[in-house]
């Protein structure tokens, strides 16, 4: 029984070695796992840092298309402005250029009744 016994013992202690093995390479598996899912989780980490920065830098650049949709809106007010300003001077410029022209046309009409005056008196007293 001793040579039983022993082989019996043997027997449980390779069966203890075999599950300890197992179970070392059950460690080894998990351990390789949670390596593996804190490596995606640090690269998820990074990705989503990568993503908030784009996010900002979005944000940043939308902000400074508003400065300038908001300058481009001014700059078209103005011109409004102006024009309506020039159109308003164009039409007294046409006001006063139509006077102008008026005055000069009864200057030239006095002239030529003038010199026909003139012309009659000469006429007249040669005649």
């Amino acid at each position: 029984m001793d040579a039983g016994a022993d082989a019996a013992a043997g027997a449980r202690q390779a069966a203890a070695r075999q599950l300890d093995d197992v179970s070392l390479s059950q460690v080894e598996t998990h351990a390789a796992i949670a390596e593996e899912y804190a490596a995606e989780a640090s690269q998820l980490e990074t990705n989503v840092r990568i993503v908030n920065q784009v996010v900002v830098d979005m944000a940043r650049i939308t902000m400074a298309q508003g400065e300038q949709v908001n300058n481009v809106l001014s700059f078209m007010e103005e011109a409004s402005q102006s024009a309506a300003s020039a159109s308003q001077e164009l039409v007294q410029s046409n006001q006063n250029q139509q006077r102008g022209t008026r005055r000069l046309l009864q200057v030239v009409a006095l002239a030529v009744l003038l010199v026909g005056a003139i012309v009659v008196a000469v006429l007249l007293k040669h005649g």
